[in-house]
């Protein structure tokens, strides 16, 4: 960095040289004190250009005061004076109540203001950095929901969820009670069977067992019949696959519904063939149908046999989907 008074011939010397060790990066280089400082400012800018009389060379210091330095040396142990030309002196109390030039007095506001900042600065980031410490977290207490939705307080309604059932994989025809176990559906009226595929049925890849409704008092084999399961929760959506029939075996007609808790339908009904009338088909291979609607309390599965190979129609699947 140049020196101030090479930049500005106005400026004196020893005031440039004062700015010049204030600044200095390392901080053993700088003054340890501003009192020092201002001394020397004050020193540099009431000094005739070039005058040394007031400067002595001192443990590689050239800015300290022959005050200074008769202060921290006893008996004048390392203090070499400078020569001093023959100008008048000038008493300690004329030079410290001088009335300095213009230019010298801004200079000095300026390296006070600098040596202000520098000291001031650390205080202020130490500040800062504190307060950023102690603010507030962001993260979710214990009773705020966290991003996805869910919450650890136990005393608020957890959403339900979508759990699906296979009424297959669950079905036990030997209790009417619980013909589904504990999978929240229940058989509303008639009977089920559940019974090994046979070889004149085409069933699909993982499957073996059929299921079969049968409407309550139902003897058959001819005639229309219909069972009702009912639905602890709520269903959005059913899927029943229908196998196919092979060596000239057949399917009766079919039908299945959804009912909301009035037994209203809702959703689109499935099946296929005459359910009116009666008849058979010949499906060459398993098929799936699925009925999706809000609001589902109960499903009707109906039949209706004209000299069929089944007096029901079979399911190799049955899936429903509740919210739990």
């Amino acid at each position: 960095m140049r020196p101030a008074h090479e930049l500005n011939p106005a400026v004196p010397e020893r005031v440039s040289a004062a700015l010049h060790w204030a600044l200095a990066q390392a901080p053993a280089e700088r003054s340890a004190s501003a009192a020092v400082l201002r001394q020397r400012l004050r020193d540099g800018a009431t000094a005739a250009p070039g005058d040394p009389a007031t400067r002595v060379e001192r443990h590689g210091d050239p800015f300290a005061t022959v005050a200074e330095v008769r202060a921290t040396m006893p008996n004048g142990g390392d203090e070499r004076t400078l020569p001093a030309p023959d100008l008048p002196r000038v008493s300690p109390a004329s030079t410290m109540h001088a009335a300095p030039r213009r230019s010298s007095v801004t200079l000095v506001v300026v390296a006070i203001a600098l040596v202000a900042i520098g000291v001031a600065v650390p205080f202020v980031i130490a500040i800062f950095a504190g307060s950023f410490d102690n603010a507030p977290s962001t993260k979710p207490t214990q009773n705020e929901k966290k991003p996805t939705g869910e919450t650890t307080d136990t005393s608020k309604p957890v959403a339900p969820k979508p759990v699906t059932v296979d009424l297959l994989a669950v079905a036990d025809p030997s209790s009417s009670s619980r013909a589904f176990g504990d999978s929240g559906v229940g058989l509303g009226s008639g009977t089920v069977r559940v019974e090994p595929a046979s070889e004149n049925t085409v069933m699909p890849p993982g499957s073996s067992r059929l299921l079969f409704f049968f409407g309550p008092g139902f003897s058959g084999p001819y005639g229309y019949h219909a069972a009702e399961v009912t639905l602890d929760g709520v269903a959005t959506s059913v899927t029943v696959t229908r196998p196919g029939v092979r060596n000239n075996a057949s399917t009766p007609a079919w039908k299945l519904q959804a009912l909301d808790a009035d037994g209203a339908q809702i959703g689109t009904a499935v099946g296929e063939g005459d359910i009116e009338r009666g008849n058979y088909l010949f499906p060459a291979g398993p098929q799936d149908y699925t009925i999706a609607a809000a609001g589902i309390k109960r499903l009707r599965f109906a039949s209706n046999n004209s000299q069929s190979t089944f007096a029901a129609i079979p399911f190799s699947r049955i899936s429903v989907t509740m919210m739990k």
